[in-house]
């Protein structure tokens, strides 16, 4: 590889980094959007008056309860996913400039191009790890939300056509 190659794949891989950055930044807006969800729906299951007709009724009770079960693991799966995450950012350049400029008319400049691309294929890995892990509870987080709805939903339809 040449010097100019190096060069590209390295600025390529940077902006691999950045992509992976914002999708980080991406899901966590996401969860944001979750949590605000499952507290507007915790919210209106501990409006007691639901119950008032016929409170010894099994089915609405425990469908109830279980959509409040459900929210909880949904909230813990969500918070598992958002909890801090430091992304590898591969090797910064600053404080590197005046090296460059030493290594340039040597062949030392593409030994130099080649492990800061070795550097940010690793990062880039690792990274790609990460964020798989955070949409893998994302996507628990999500689906129990979704079960603590529909159940919160038959609680409430089982209450009102009783």
């Amino acid at each position: 590889m040449n010097e100019k190659m190096l060069t590209i794949a390295t600025q390529e891989a940077r902006n691999q980094l950045t992509d992976q950055i914002n999708a980080v930044d991406a899901v966590d807006q996401k969860i944001g959007i979750f949590f605000g969800v499952i507290g507007v729906i915790l919210g209106i299951l501990f409006n007691k008056n639901l119950f008032n007709k016929n409170p010894e009724w099994w089915l609405p009770i425990s469908l109830h309860v279980l959509s409040i079960i459900s929210l909880v693991i949904s909230i813990c799966f969500l918070f598992t996913s958002h909890r801090s995450v430091k992304l590898n950012v591969g090797l910064k350049l600053k404080g590197y400039e005046e090296l460059i400029k030493r290594l340039s008319p040597k062949n030392d400049l593409m030994s130099f191009l080649r492990y800061q691309l070795k550097y940010f294929r690793n990062a880039i890995k690792e990274n790609q790890k990460i964020i798989q892990n955070k949409n893998r509870f994302l996507y628990r987080g999500a689906i129990a939300m979704m079960i603590g709805f529909i159940l919160y939903s038959l609680s409430y339809l089982a209450a009102f056509f009783k």
